[in-house]
């Protein structure tokens, strides 16, 4: 008896998330988004590669944080892009959806 094996790859696709100028924290969801902070940031265990954080319709984020080393006034640091081979997508629910006042700072990965 003859037995064929056949595999097949299937790319893994990341999680999606969830994050609102009024978010916080918890759990990423739509009814329940992240803050904005908080889905950039290097701390958010629940962010990996290969994920999308989706910025919810209606809001502005204001970049309060500053980063005195850098001089560069009131920013919001993308701290987590993924890897080379699965990166972080961010963006916005709906075309011009969601906007930033104040500077954005993305690191290279």
């Amino acid at each position: 008896m003859k037995f064929l094996l056949l595999f097949c790859y299937l790319p893994a696709f990341g999680a999606t998330w969830y994050a609102a100028s009024d978010g916080s924290s918890t759990n990423g969801t739509y009814s329940s988004p992240w803050s904005v902070p908080y889905s950039v940031t290097n701390t958010n265990p629940h962010l990996q590669p290969g994920d999308t954080v989706i910025f919810k319709t209606g809001g502005t984020y204001s970049c309060v944080e500053t980063n005195n080393a850098q001089e560069l006034g009131h920013i919001l640091e993308f701290r987590k892009s993924g890897t080379s081979a699965a990166k972080i997508t961010y963006q916005a629910e709906t075309l011009w959806g969601f906007s930033f006042d104040g500077g954005l700072l993305i690191p290279d990965t």
